[in-house]
């Protein structure tokens, strides 16, 4: 399958459809995405958007031989619902270790990983960083696998530079917890 990689997709009404908007100028990479359920049920040839939370991943599929890249955050490739089956069957750590994202809330709900995005997402949300929650920030970051964490640390950064994180002790307590730079 082609590598899609995309600023802005949005489909129709009717189809579970994300819309995700990633920023790749100044090797500075975000996803913001809102997914959209739908009530249908999902089949093997269900196509699914999957979005990469880290660099540098690859998959190849061993009942079809196919091979999918995401070489930067953000990029998308589209995966039949069967062959994320075979994937999370295979190979759970893409998931649990938040390397990939399906964009589809039923695939989410089907493999139990909510709680996983939903830290992912509380941990991109940069209204999360304050005095009365940096404790727990910093507990989950500190659980991660450390291609994530970096992925994380690189985006607390960009909120930090974007005076999205203005509180000066909450940067302060990331930087001695993590050993960055942040200011």
């Amino acid at each position: 399958m082609p590598r899609k990689t995309t600023t802005n997709i949005a489909k129709e009404e009717s189809v579970s459809a994300p819309v995700v908007e990633a920023d790749f100028s100044n090797k500075s990479s975000k996803v913001n995405e809102n997914r959209v359920s739908s009530q249908e049920p999902l089949t093997d040839g269900t196509e699914i958007e999957i979005v990469s939370l880290i660099p540098f991943v690859s998959y190849k599929d061993s009942k079809n031989g196919e091979y999918y890249a995401w070489d930067n955050v953000g990029d998308i490739e589209i995966l039949t619902f069967e062959t994320l089956k075979n994937m999370w069957r295979n190979h759970k750590t893409y998931f649990r270790n938040l390397w990939l994202k399906p964009m589809d809330n039923r695939v989410i709900e089907k493999f139990g990983l909510s709680k996983i995005y939903d830290t992912y997402e509380y941990l991109m949300d940069s209204s999360s960083y304050t005095k009365e929650n940096i404790e727990n920030i910093c507990s989950q970051i500190s659980k991660m696998d450390n291609s994530l964490k970096t992925t994380v640390i690189y985006k607390i950064k960009e909120m930090v530079a974007n005076d999205k994180i203005e509180s000066v002790s909450v940067i302060k307590t990331l930087e001695n917890k993590f050993k960055v730079e942040l200011i």
